[in-house]
């Protein structure tokens, strides 16, 4: 069930941000990493306070309850206190990129060149990972009904790659 938190920065006692979660354990009030640079800012000037808001709401009055309280403390672009961006109550739940972005972005990691000695690093750490059950079984339920390679043949060269990586590998029966 989706809830309201606020940010609270306790050098002046005051909110900088209001957001809306929808996870358990209230994770997302939590998340440092995903922000603006704004928040970011403040937060690494300041310490700050989590205070959770309502709870239990709809996603509507989520929104709603999200988009009253900007308004009442205001964003620091608005002359407010706020490191929001939006005005609140939208939602990044199944926002499609148009093709544009879409293109721009395939176009600049189209002439990215990584090095040999970072492609090793990258393989270094992900080798001998085990996947716990619940990631497998997640993955096996996000990819049921690909049919992204159907109808597609692949290589005598694929092919002698999958074969060589499954060699000594036991399988289910």
């Amino acid at each position: 069930m989706p809830y309201i938190y606020r940010h609270i920065r306790l050098d002046k006692n005051e909110p900088f941000y209001i957001g809306i979660g929808s996870d358990t354990n209230y994770k997302r009030s939590k998340d440092f990493h995903s922000r603006n640079k704004i928040w970011k800012s403040i937060a690494s000037r300041s310490d700050y306070e989590i205070e959770i808001l309502l709870d239990n709401l709809t996603v509507e009055e989520s929104k709603i309850k999200e988009i009253e309280f900007i308004n009442l403390y205001k964003r620091i672009i608005d002359n407010g206190i706020l490191a929001n961006l939006s005005l609140g109550g939208e939602s990044n739940k199944g926002y499609k990129r148009s093709i544009e972005a879409i293109n721009k972005t395939a176009n600049s990691n189209k002439c990215r060149i990584v090095s040999e000695e970072v492609k090793k690093i990258i393989s270094d750490k992900l080798k001998g990972r085990k996947l716990s059950l619940e990631t497998r079984e997640k993955m096996s339920i996000r990819m049921t009904g690909n049919t992204y390679t159907k109808g597609k043949k692949l290589t005598d060269a694929h092919k002698l790659k999958i074969s060589q990586s499954n060699l000594g590998r036991k399988h289910k029966k």
